[in-house]
């Protein structure tokens, strides 16, 4: 709808449409050559076979209950194929990158305990901020849902900050571990956000969290 406009990667032509078709189309236009196939329902409600034919499955959808659900299915080995978690913090503070190889069982069960709390603890911002949900999002006049607030600046920074880290692990896979980009900690500080942690910290630098 026209109201996500200001915060996707789609423009006014893809009004209407479901995202997943809207992102094919995308794809297509500019990589021709590749074949992309939507499917327009939850990671859960895919067939584990289906998942396994990927190379890699890359979760950004910011859906606690499909990233759970799929932590699970790689402890009981249903799932055998990378994935990497990846998602924003409200106005940009920072950007999270999970990896979790499917061969590495103990970090798999450690990170099912974070997924069950929502892995604030691989966030920059304070998780008390979090009780305070009005204070880190917004809603919009007919939007059903609310949004963390960030923009497509900051989503081109996070990506090209843990895109070569991505490259390197399916490359070179090595143990489950968190990536977490630095982002907008001035506006934390303008909006009296609390920070785990706001000593040595430089916009841009990449921080690496054991899991």
């Amino acid at each position: 709808s026209v109201d996500n406009i200001g915060r996707h990667l789609l423009g006014f032509e893809s009004i209407g449409q479901h995202k997943a078709h809207a992102v094919t189309n995308y794809l297509q236009q500019y990589r021709p050559d590749r074949t992309v196939t939507a499917y327009c329902k939850y990671l859960q409600q895919l067939e584990t076979e289906k998942i396994n034919e990927a190379s890699a499955i890359f979760v950004c959808t910011g859906d606690v209950m499909s990233e759970k659900w799929l932590i699970d299915k790689m402890d009981e080995g249903n799932i055998n194929k990378p994935a990497f978690l990846l998602w924003l913090e409200p106005y940009g503070i920072s950007g999270i990158m999970i990896y979790v190889n499917p061969d590495d069982k103990d970090s798999i069960r450690r990170l099912k305990g974070k997924a069950a709390d929502s892995f604030l603890d691989y966030c920059l911002i304070k998780r008390e901020e979090y009780d305070n949900r009005e204070k880190l999002t917004r809603r919009d006049v007919g939007c059903n849902g609310s949004y963390a607030l960030y923009s497509a600046n900051d989503v081109t920074m996070f990506l090209s900050a843990v895109f070569p880290i991505i490259d390197q692990l399916l490359d070179k896979p090595t143990n489950s571990c968190c990536h977490r980009w630095v982002g907008n900690v001035d506006i934390a500080t303008a909006k009296n956000i609390e920070l785990v942690s706001s000593s040595s910290l430089s916009k841009g630098m990449v921080q690496s969290l054991s899991v």
